[in-house]
């Protein structure tokens, strides 16, 4: 591969990465991970997911009161204010990303991310 490429990548990578988007959504993630009622909170709506998931796979019909419990969990999740802050910080970055392959597209002439996506495949 061209070494100015490759050199080119290695500079995106690192000015992506020591973004202030990037890195507030580090910090807000690693806030969300060290609190103990929100990585207690979403690990048990995963757990309940999980469960959910694999009986409904199996054919049992779900009771909707169950239903509506996992529906009131995950909005708990959601609307946690560490989980909220990790979420939105995470959005920020997923449009950073896209702005840059958008970028890279304009740049190249080329449809990057999808350029991208099937050398991943």
């Amino acid at each position: 591969m061209n070494p100015e490429l490759i050199e080119s990548a290695r500079l995106l990578g690192t000015a992506l990465s020591e973004s202030r988007t990037v890195q507030s959504y580090l910090e807000a993630k690693a806030e969300a991970e060290k609190n103990p009622e929100a990585a207690s909170l979403e690990a048990h709506m995963l757990e309940v997911y999980q469960a959910l998931l694999v009986r409904q796979q199996s054919g049992e019909q779900l009771a909707q009161p169950e239903v509506q419990d996992f529906y009131a969990l995950r909005n708990q999740v959601q609307y946690h204010p560490l989980i909220k802050a990790r979420e939105d910080a995470l959005a920020q970055v997923k449009s950073l990303f896209a702005e840059a392959g958008t970028e890279i597209t304009n740049q190249l002439g080329v449809d990057f991310p999808t350029l991208a996506l099937a050398a991943l495949e």
